[in-house]
């Protein structure tokens, strides 16, 4: 009996903590910024990098070969804006440059880095970008402009 409880507990725990990760894409990229925010970059890093696989899903490059559009593609991109600037907090050059040149084989599909709605914790990505892959023909992003120039505020995550 006592055991029996102990298996009811241990999976009840199991399934509560199940529900408390984030399971799509955009839940993983807010879960990874909150992380960014709050210093725990190896975190950041496997939630980033698992959104990067949530937006593209061999379904999505199906989809893509088919119709030659990427729904999700300014999703993928922003997850992996945010985490080359969690690679380059973590001193990990190698991965940032890696992730740099995904971005600009996805811009190559469809520019869309420009109209990203980044905020405020992706501000240094184009420092970063100009800085590792500096011929990485990369437009400004409007949100990060607007950032610094003071007209836009950073958006709280929930």
């Amino acid at each position: 009996m006592k055991e029996d409880s102990l298996v009811r507990a241990t999976f009840a725990i199991f399934l509560l903590l199940m529900n408390m990760t984030p399971a799509s894409g955009d839940d993983l990229v807010g879960h990874g910024r909150k992380e960014l925010r709050s210093g725990r970059y190896a975190e950041a890093v496997t939630d980033f990098g698992k959104a990067a696989d949530a937006f593209l899903t061999p379904e999505q490059v199906a989809s893509y070969v088919r119709t030659g559009h990427y729904d999700a593609l300014a999703d993928y991109e922003t997850a992996l804006v945010y985490l080359t600037v969690t690679y380059m907090k973590m001193g990990r050059e190698a991965d940032a440059r890696a992730t740099l040149r995904r971005i600009t084989v996805a811009e190559q599909i469809e520019p869309t880095y420009q109209g990203l709605p980044l905020e405020a914790d992706a501000v240094e990505f184009e420092s970063i970008a100009h800085k590792l892959l500096p011929e990485m023909p990369l437009p400004p992003n409007q949100a990060l402009a607007e950032i610094r120039s003071g007209t836009r505020r950073r958006a709280e995550v929930a």
